[in-house]
């Protein structure tokens, strides 16, 4: 992104999946109803893999289908890091569009950084 942008350009990226929103708050397993649909979550986190493993199971009219999925867990640590690598510099941490203030278990993470100068062009390779 930081090759893309402009020198002073800033760059939001916006998710729910920080580890400090995610972890603090977990819970385990967790059903859901829409309409005639049920649907289990069950989860479990690998620290070795920084991963959430997330087996649903979708159950409507006597009918079973599990679905698995995983997630990779960031910190907003390693988040500014990488963010840092790719040239660009994290300037703030918010929870919310309104400039609150990120902090544990905030639902949601808006981190915003900086293009502070000029990136080498993006290769045509």
């Amino acid at each position: 992104m930081a090759r893309v942008l402009k020198p002073g350009a800033r760059f939001v990226v916006d998710t729910g999946m920080a580890a400090e929103s995610i972890l603090s708050t977990r819970v385990t397993k967790r059903w859901y109803r829409l309409g005639d649909i049920f649907m289990l979550s069950e989860n479990r986190y690998d620290p070795v893999e920084s991963r959430l493993d997330i087996d649903y199971t979708f159950v409507r009219g006597g009918e079973v289908e599990p679905r698995p999925a995983l997630s990779y867990v960031f910190t907003t640590g390693e988040r500014c890091r990488i963010h840092r690598e790719a040239g660009l510099q994290p300037l703030d941490l918010f929870s919310s569009p309104n400039a609150e203030p990120y902090q544990l278990g905030s639902p949601r993470l808006l981190l915003v950084s900086v293009v502070e100068q000029a990136s080498r062009p993006v290769s045509s390779a």
